[in-house]
């Protein structure tokens, strides 16, 4: 169902004048934030917490200083296969990490029985009226919970495809609420439809703000926005999609997802594969103006490659200009960078079936 959600949106945003008109649309869809929800996940502690201080108070952080903020996508939830892949990645690795995944999609509303014209109404108003809302609701609950835990001196704020807009949203909202950045702001293949002119994710949303590139052009944004910008592979088509798509739909229970969608939702796997290896990148500045030309981004050759792949792979630098991105990514890291992850399968490893039973256990 999400594969036809988002290639709907392909389509439908080429129209997006018919529903500029965003204060009517607004009044007449109103944005209750009272269903914004938060899990905490350490080692030791799985279990629902709100702004209210008992509940922060008795939440058993764990004592790291550090806490990960991680928000799911357009029609997704706290527990559906990105969010959870995220937990597994966190939690099963060596450090005891203070994990909150939000839960916004009650605001959203639920969409699986919509028809495509409702449809296209209610992202529109996920991306119009929702975001800004739910973004401050968030926002309140951080400062309210730095508040009760002093110790924790660290946010880094994880988001995929609209929920990486509504990472923006937040830091831009956290930095004119209290005057300081968040320490990071990580957009997985942030959502493409309807944020051409106006995306929410730019260098000033906080100290660090990284963008992994995975699906552009498509369901994904296109140019470069954040303080580093990383695009896999050529950007637009992840060959683990082309050569494992049959392994995807079983492990989605999607027989209708196709490449494109796969590419998307990638993004979330390269940063999970990151947690317990370091993949790297090198620097390729061209990028920022061979995405200008939708030509460099759609002509693929028999090899799944494009101008970016071809023009960043040619590209010689010497080791000491590589980086690693992801979880292990550098502060100091700045720029646009090309990364060449062929098989994403074999860093992630025993994933799938991890998630898969996590899936249908929902521990």
């Amino acid at each position: 169902m999400i594969f036809i959600i988002l290639q709907f949106l392909v389509i439908i945003s080429k129209i997006n004048n018919v529903l500029l008109a965003t204060n009517s649309l607004c009044s007449f869809f109103s944005t209750g934030t009272s269903e914004v929800f938060y899990t905490l996940y350490t080692k030791n502690t799985n279990r629902k917490i709100s702004i209210d201080d008992n509940s922060l108070d008795n939440a058993n952080f764990a004592k790291s200083d550090y806490v990960i903020i991680y928000i799911h996508g357009f029609g997704g939830s706290y527990d559906d296969i990105g969010s959870l892949a995220i937990r597994n990645g966190y939690i099963n690795g060596t450090d005891d990490h203070n994990l909150i995944l939000v839960d916004y999609s009650e605001v959203t509303g639920k969409i699986a029985k919509l028809n495509v014209i409702s449809l296209a109404i209610r992202y529109a108003k996920s991306v119009y009226c929702d975001l800004p809302k739910v973004s401050k609701k968030i926002v309140d609950f951080i400062v309210k919970f730095l508040y009760n835990h002093l110790n924790i001196k660290h946010v880094h704020v994880i988001g995929v495809s609209l929920g990486a807009h509504i990472a923006g949203k937040i830091g831009s909202l956290y930095k004119k609420t209290t005057g300081n950045y968040l320490d990071r702001v990580t957009a997985l293949d942030p959502a493409g439809p309807w944020f051409k002119n106006g995306p929410q994710i730019n260098p000033e949303c906080a100290k660090v703000v990284d963008v992994i590139h995975s699906n552009i052009g498509y369901y994904g944004y296109s140019k470069p926005i954040g303080t580093v910008d990383i695009y896999m592979n050529n950007g637009v088509t992840q060959p683990s999609c082309i050569s494992n798509l049959t392994e995807v739909k079983r492990f989605t229970e999607q027989s209708k997802i196709n490449v494109k969608f796969c590419s998307h939702g990638s993004s979330v796997l390269y940063y999970v594969a990151s947690i317990d290896n370091k993949l790297t990148a090198k620097p390729c500045d061209e990028i920022g103006k061979l995405v200008s030309n939708d030509k460099n981004i759609f002509e693929m050759d028999d090899d799944n490659n494009n101008a970016i792949s071809k023009t960043c792979s040619s590209l010689k630098y010497s080791n000491e200009r590589e980086i690693v991105i992801g979880k292990h990514m550098s502060p100091s890291t700045v720029g646009v960078y090309y990364a060449e992850v062929p098989d994403l399968h074999r860093y992630v490893g025993k994933l799938f079936n991890e998630l898969t039973f996590a899936r249908r256990n929902k521990y």
